[in-house]
């Protein structure tokens, strides 16, 4: 079971997400904020992020720069969502540290093949 974290601005794709990767077997936590998903990796240490590159507060590319200069969060694999189809934002998104870069609406065949991917699977001691 791995334990990921979804960020975006939009409340009904976050139910969907976390619907989708709870019929997978894992646990969503979700927020709409960067503020906030700073602190929830923190606390949870999730085994991935989806990350949505435009939020409230601050940009998906703010975010994961914030995600890496963090040493204890720096290695959480971070996947980059978007319903822009500004190609170049996917080269950033991965110089900024992202593993994936993905267009919504997210397939949920493509979702649980990049779970499979990068996520550790591990169980973090405060969530046991």
């Amino acid at each position: 079971m791995a334990w990921i974290l979804f960020v975006d601005d939009d409340p009904y794709a976050l139910e969907i997400y976390k619907r989708a990767v709870e019929i997978f077997g894992h646990r969503a936590i979700v927020t709409g904020t960067g503020k906030e998903a700073l602190a929830l990796a923190r606390e949870y240490n999730p085994d991935m992020i989806f990350l949505d590159m435009r939020m409230p507060d601050m940009s998906g590319f703010e975010l994961l720069g914030y995600l890496q200069d963090d040493e204890e969060i720096a290695k959480i694999p971070a996947v980059m969502l978007t319903a822009s189809n500004h190609f170049e934002n996917e080269e950033l998104a991965k110089k900024a540290g992202a593993v994936a870069f993905i267009q919504k609406p997210i397939h949920i065949d493509e979702m649980s093949k990049l779970i499979d991917k990068y996520s550790s699977f591990g169980v973090n001691e405060q969530q046991t």
